[in-house]
């Protein structure tokens, strides 16, 4: 269809998009257009940004899909309370299902297939169990095969979400931790799962080293994999538990403690896996009214082992139910010297 432009240089213009965006002057029903030097953005009314505008022909957007709790075949009565949200691992989509739905998934689980055309397996997540922190997943709906590609932040991982656990929802954490290490830091993180911090940590930053700790063989060998698949050589994976593990290798600039039920438990260990001085991220799921009681018990474990703790950030980094939510703690921990 015909409709207003604004006609910007190429190097312009994921700035200017995103100022439509906040000045609500993009039309995000066409397609925005490119050629060598410039793109053509639609625009739903003028805007004087310096550019010139012209009406050309642009090519309109599909529509976005019917949203699937509207077609799924459940009574009536229970379709408020199919979730309206879901994990997505390159092919597959991972979802909860309230206990009144779980006669039902399996049409839950077509209409999701029929709204995504680039999802081919529906699982429903029964929850993390046993000591090597795997989700309980029964396929729901479509190919049986629970081994996947997915992409994030420009790494390529090709993993079995049944053997190893990988939660896409800590993306912009995991980037956000990234972005703290600085040039020949020793890293450690203690509970990698398939290494997305790890990884991550190797390609952004320029680490001497990453050592990588699990309990679980399987996910090491994914990091194993993924490894030699983005062609990373920082990262030094090891299978065992944690308290064996961290007492053998030299100490760290900074420490990921991603053990969100039992991290407390392991906290000691973190403090002296650290340098005189060092950064640990740690992350635990609380009730959002006894966050002030963890910081006071970090604190007191601290000065236990004789550290000043200082903490930098502490923010909740997802939503784990109506009370609790995953908090991130970013803490700088000084080693007092007798």
């Amino acid at each position: 269809m015909r409709a207003l432009g604004l006609v910007v240089p190429r190097p312009k213009g994921e700035a200017v998009r995103k100022k439509l965006l906040e000045l609500g002057a993009l039309d995000r029903q066409l397609e925005i257009r490119a050629d060598a030097h410039s793109l053509i953005l639609p625009l739903l009314r003028p805007v004087e940004l310096g550019y010139e505008m012209r009406r050309v022909e642009f090519k309109e957007l599909p529509g976005p899909p019917p949203d699937f709790r509207t077609i799924a075949k459940v009574p009536e009565k229970l379709r408020g309370q199919i979730p309206g949200s879901f994990d997505v691992l390159g092919h597959l989509a991972i979802l909860k299902l309230p206990p009144a739905l779980e006669r039902y998934g399996k049409a839950v689980g077509q209409a999701i297939l029929k709204t995504h055309a680039s999802l081919r397996t529906v699982c429903v997540d029964r929850g993390v169990r046993g000591p090597r922190r795997l989700r309980e997943l029964t396929v729901l709906a479509g190919e049986s095969d629970t081994k996947t590609v997915y992409r994030e932040h420009g790494l390529l991982y090709e993993l079995d979400v049944s053997k190893v656990f990988f939660s896409p929802r800590l993306a912009t954490e995991r980037l956000r931790v990234a972005s703290q290490v600085q040039p020949g830091e020793v890293v450690l993180d203690m509970f990698c799962g398939a290494g997305p911090f790890a990884m991550l940590i190797a390609k952004r930053a320029r680490p001497e080293r990453v050592y990588a700790l699990d309990a679980n063989p399987d996910a090491i060998e994914a990091l194993q994999h993924n490894l030699q698949l983005n062609h990373l050589t920082s990262v030094e994976p090891r299978v065992g538990d944690a308290r064996e593990l961290v007492p053998t290798l030299p100490k760290v600039d900074r420490a990921i403690m991603n053990l969100p039920h039992a991290a407390f438990d392991y906290f000691p260990l973190g403090l002296r896996a650290l340098k005189a001085a060092g950064h640990l991220h740690y992350y635990e799921v609380l009730e959002r009214t006894g966050v002030e009681v963890r910081e006071a018990a970090l604190h007191s474990v601290a000065e236990g082992q004789g550290a000043e703790l200082q903490v930098l950030v502490r923010h909740p980094v997802k939503s784990y139910s109506p009370t609790m939510d995953l908090f991130g703690f970013d803490l700088r921990i000084s080693h007092k010297t007798s």
